[in-house]
């Protein structure tokens, strides 16, 4: 039976897959505020297994002062074990 079909690849580079976003946004008025925000996402994926790797980070800076600095990683390993059922063997934030 036939449990995933993922595209094949000559080498190890193509089974993964690659997000990355960059923003940013300033403010001026009664205060000066600036405020940056990143996220990356990194994935591989073959018939019988998948990875996923996540970044998110978000900074605001108002007057020269830090407001909020928060970052968030995630990583997760799934394996197929028949053509709608996976099992998470590892999950972590």
């Amino acid at each position: 039976a036939v449990v995933a079909i993922s595209p094949g690849g000559r080498t190890e580079w193509d089974r993964w897959s690659v997000d990355v976003a960059f923003g940013m946004a300033f403010r001026s008025g009664n205060v000066d505020q600036t405020d940056v925000n990143s996220s990356l996402e990194l994935k591989r994926v073959t018939a019988s297994t998948r990875l996923g790797l996540t970044y998110s980070g978000y900074r605001s800076v108002v007057s020269d002062a830090d407001v909020a600095d928060n970052h968030r990683g995630t990583v997760y390993f799934d394996q197929w074990l028949s053509e709608r059922l996976y099992w998470r063997i590892i999950q972590a934030e």
